[in-house]
């Protein structure tokens, strides 16, 4: 596991150019503005957070294993067709919902350079808005607001071919015909409604970036709670709350 994250942190320190793990090759504080410093350590804490959440999301059980990212049977077909699933397909419920989990972790690694070239963007005003921010996921919620659509347009393509792959989405294809089949009476009389439109690959993209974003979150968390934490001088320095005093 190490040789991944020390991988992964040194395809973001060639990507930003910033010193990522304190080992000194991008210079130190002397010499550098204020605004420099504040700069690189918004930098170096995103990039830190980005890599974090990647290396984690992406190994086995990353989704399936944590119960606050775990992506589930889809809620439209929740109830009574869940349970009906579950007792008369359980092989498949099974199968479908590993599946679901397991493609949102092979697809996470391609948010990582989606995300640095979000951080790349970002000017001082903001980043100094962010950090200054009383919200302990501001930086995580600007994510949110601003990358949340290339995430998913990076992350759909592996989802959808993870799902083919095991044959899920013709399964799903199948469910779905098997609901459309259904006479209108039983649909009443079950509560259920009259259509799905349930897209499996929009589904499960957006639960991936959403756990993403969980873990980033997380990250970001403990940057603000203990930034001597962080590997980046910077953003121990910065992240303290003392430096703005």
């Amino acid at each position: 596991m190490f040789g991944i994250r020390k991988k992964l942190m040194s395809k973001a320190e060639e990507a930003l150019g910033v010193d990522l793990d304190g080992d000194g090759q991008c210079g130190g504080v002397e010499g550098m503005s204020r605004d420099e410093m504040i700069q690189t350590a918004f930098t170096d804490a995103l990039a830190e957070g980005v890599e974090s959440a990647v290396v984690t999301a992406m190994r086995a059980g990353g989704f399936s294993g944590n119960s606050r990212v775990r992506i589930p049977w889809p809620e439209e077909l929740g109830g009574s067709i869940e349970q009906a699933v579950q007792r008369f397909l359980p092989d498949y419920y099974d199968r479908f919902v590993a599946t679901l989990n397991e493609a949102a972790e092979k697809a996470s690694e391609t948010a990582r350079e989606v995300l640095l070239a979000a951080i790349r963007g970002l000017d001082l005003s903001t980043a100094v808005d962010l950090i200054r921010s009383p919200n302990p996921q501001a930086c995580t919620d600007y994510f949110r607001s601003t990358s949340w659509a290339p995430l998913y347009d990076g992350m759909r393509g592996i989802v959808e071919e993870a799902l083919h792959a095991c044959n899920v989405t013709a399964l799903w294809d199948d469910v779905m015909d098997a609901y459309a089949r259904l006479p209108s009476a039983v649909k009443s009389m079950a509560g259920l409604p009259e259509t799905l439109c349930t897209d499996i690959g929009d589904y499960s993209t957006n639960k991936a970036v959403h756990g993403l974003l969980v873990y980033v979150g997380d990250k970001e968390v403990g940057i603000r709670e203990n930034p001597m934490g962080a590997v980046s001088s910077f953003v121990q320095q910065v992240f303290n709350p003392d430096f703005f005093a």
